[in-house]
């Protein structure tokens, strides 16, 4: 079994015992030895069975993850919201296949050390690759035939070794750039497009239609859409660009069915169904979002509304301080799937300015821990609606985690990065949410899977009204 060297992304990650933040940090592009994991976690179901992918490029790139595992402090397994890849898997459906260790990206990689890496790229074998890069080469200094040369090296090699590229043009930047770098981004922007315009065997997508204000005479990019350094994508620009490689690369892949639960049977049972959804009851899978009955967990300030919550589940309000009401109300039949059965649950949070710059609202249910093993691989998926523009939402995430005496790991799909990323887009969106695989320790005490949002009170009123179909834990084929 080969070894395979693990990307450690800077930023703020979560961790500890109790499930809230803490920050975690490495020195960017470190290559960390996968130890106390007994596989090769690559060779493991991190998404979909649907086409592989991978990505390559700079900082816009590598921030799209993080990626530590134990026995290092802080083990944590996330796409982040601010990066394209993870929007690029929801709204997809997970119709892709994009392993954690399929990120390629290296921050402050110009051109020429991309395709000096693409060597990677091919070991891997995916059947696509998102192509991003270039601003670094315009503020190193590198001319436009040098760039464009190191380009077309870049997507000849993958085309050599059967990977169909998809190249991306360099978003735009609101920092001191001179009229001259401005140009020569434009100039070779312009040439990405029409060379892939003009050949076979590649796709363009250009995210910059959603990024870019047309009425800046410096190509600034639009409010939001990059972090406070205006250099690197927001939350905001991350969507879109994951928005953007949906919409052209969805008429290109086959869809994927969201039915992730198969009814209240597929419940987990050790010798008959031993990759069974890990959360139910006695033998009915939780999963369905059915019924009504689960625990609304009192806390200071926090009212309760609506319907009802399904069974077996727990909503719990983390650290908080502002007034809030919960609004817990059934949809059935559910009308997202066209299926002629079904419940999804609806979750609408209201938090009254003046309150915390962080509160957490999780969805939760606890699987039983004899079910995994110390040894187990295992994930979430769930699919997901946003049906009001959020306002003033840091992220709408799966966390799954495993708490343990000390350093508990954290599997999570489309999770914050920092404060400076700022908020969920105001627009409604579906997808499915499916978190890297994790294994289980053997000195765990606890896992949690939990749909959370996150609040920022004090910048305003905040809220966010989802509504949560079919729910899975399961442990990894292997």
């Amino acid at each position: 079994m080969k070894i395979r060297y693990l990307t450690s992304v800077a930023g703020a990650d979560y961790a500890g015992a109790a499930g809230e933040e803490a920050r975690v940090s490495d020195s960017i592009g470190a290559r960390l030895v996968a130890q106390g994991y007994a596989k090769n976690i690559d060779d493991l179901a991190d998404a979909s069975a649907g086409p592989h992918f991978a990505i390559i490029g700079d900082s816009v790139t590598e921030f799209c993850s993080g990626n530590r595992l134990p026995p290092l402090s802080s083990p944590i397994r996330i796409w982040r919201n601010d990066g394209y890849a993870a929007w690029f898997r929801i709204l997809s459906n997970q119709r892709i296949n994009l392993p954690l260790e399929n990120n390629f990206g290296v921050s402050g990689d110009r051109l020429d050390q991309i395709l000096a890496r693409i060597g990677n790229v091919v070991s891997a074998s995916p059947e696509y690759c998102v192509v991003e890069g270039g601003t670094n080469d315009i503020t190193q200094g590198r001319t436009f035939d040098q760039m464009k040369a190191s380009w077309l090296d870049i997507v000849s090699r993958l085309q050599d070794a059967g990977i169909t590229p998809v190249v991306t043009p360099i978003i735009p930047r609101g920092d001191a750039v001179t009229t001259a770098q401005i140009l020569q981004q434009l100039r070779f922007n312009n040439f990405v497009a029409e060379h892939a315009y003009s050949k076979r065997g590649l796709l363009f997508v250009n995210w910059n239609k959603y990024l870019l204000n047309m009425a800046s005479a410096t190509n600034a990019p639009l409010s939001g859409m990059v972090r406070s350094d205006n250099i690197h994508p927001g939350i905001p620009g991350g969507f879109w660009m994951g928005y953007a490689l949906n919409e052209v690369l969805s008429s290109v892949l086959p869809p994927r069915d969201t039915h992730i639960v198969h009814g209240p049977a597929d419940y987990y049972e050790a010798t008959n169904n031993p990759n069974g959804n890990l959360l139910y009851t006695a033998t009915t899978s939780r999963g369905t979002m059915a019924g009504t009955g689960g625990t609304q967990t009192a806390n200071a300030g926090l009212t309760y509304a609506g319907t009802g919550l399904a069974a077996g589940w727990t909503v719990v309000r983390g650290t908080a301080t502002s007034t809030a009401t919960v609004t817990l109300d059934k949809e059935n039949p559910r009308t997202d799937t066209g299926r002629p059965s079904g419940e999804r649950q609806t979750v609408q949070i209201a938090a009254a300015s003046g309150g915390g710059a962080d509160e957490v609202y999780n969805l939760r249910f606890s699987p039983a821990l004899a079910d995994i093993a110390a040894g187990d691989y295992f994930y979430g998926e769930a699919s997901i609606e946003v049906t009001a523009n959020p306002a003033n939402v840091r992220s709408l995430e799966f966390y799954l985690i495993e708490n343990r005496p000390s350093n508990a790991q954290t599997a999570i799909d489309n999770g914050s990065n920092d404060a400076l990323s700022g908020f969920l887009p105001a627009v409604t969106w579906k997808g499915v949410f499916r978190t890297p695989p994790i294994q289980r320790q053997s000195d765990t005490t606890s896992i949690q899977a939990n749909i959370r949002a996150r609040l920022n009170a004090s910048a305003g009123a905040a809220g966010i009204t989802f509504k949560v179909g079919d729910m899975a834990v399961r442990k990894v084929a292997v």
